[in-house]
């Protein structure tokens, strides 16, 4: 988790684990689930955060990198691919308290 961020934190936990159990109990459907990790979305909710916004993308940016992660049916999907896969990669490294 993250400072000040207790409730963003522990609900979007909670819901990559609700996807995942929901993807296992409807595998014999036609129904495909995906968790989406977006990072950080420039929208009227986010302009006025004082924290660093790193790899900050559109509304439009994020609508087609969901419609890709969905189309490709990906089981977990995040973007932008730098704030995926190397910004959150060295997470592990930070110290915990």
């Amino acid at each position: 988790g993250l400072p000040h961020g207790t409730v963003y934190n522990s609900t979007k936990s909670a819901l990559q684990v609700f996807i995942e159990s929901l993807r296992i109990e409807l595998y014999h459907t036609n129904v495909v689930c995906t968790v989406l990790n977006p990072g950080f979305i420039l929208t009227p909710a986010t302009q006025d955060l004082t924290h660093p916004k790193p790899f900050e993308i559109s509304v439009e940016e994020c609508s087609q990198e969901i419609l890709y992660g969905i189309a490709v049916r990906k089981r977990s999907y995040g973007f932008p691919w730098i704030m995926e896969h190397i910004v959150l990669g060295f997470s592990c490294l930070v110290p915990s308290f």
